[in-house]
């Protein structure tokens, strides 16, 4: 199940300092079909969005903030809390660019 790309602005202070774009498909467990799951699409993409702004915010001060493997296992959670636990086999991470704005 592919979900739209998302493009999270990265806040230091004030100032956007990077941008970072996140494209995820889901593997869905056995059983589900996008259909199935169609009705809570657009909760799950809040959420979604909402864990990718918490999670770069806590690091925006890093060197790197996209860590592929952090996001797999945050957004493994989230999809469990907004679907039912088992319903998504595996988070894919499809695309991750990491954009530095210029100052």
């Amino acid at each position: 199940m592919q979900l739209p790309l998302f493009v999270i602005p990265v806040v230091e202070g004030t100032e956007v300092s990077r941008q970072v774009s996140v494209g995820v498909a889901l593997e869905l467990a056995e059983g589900q079909t996008a259909e199935s799951i169609e009705s809570k699409r657009p909760i799950l993409v809040d959420a979604f969005y909402k864990e990718l702004y918490g999670m770069f915010a806590q690091r925006s001060r890093s060197d790197r903030i996209a860590n592929d493997r952090a996001i797999k296992e945050r957004l493994a959670k989230v999809a469990d809390r907004e679907l039912g636990t088992g319903v998504v086999k595996e988070v894919l991470i499809q695309k991750l660019f990491e954009q530095e704005r210029p100052k």
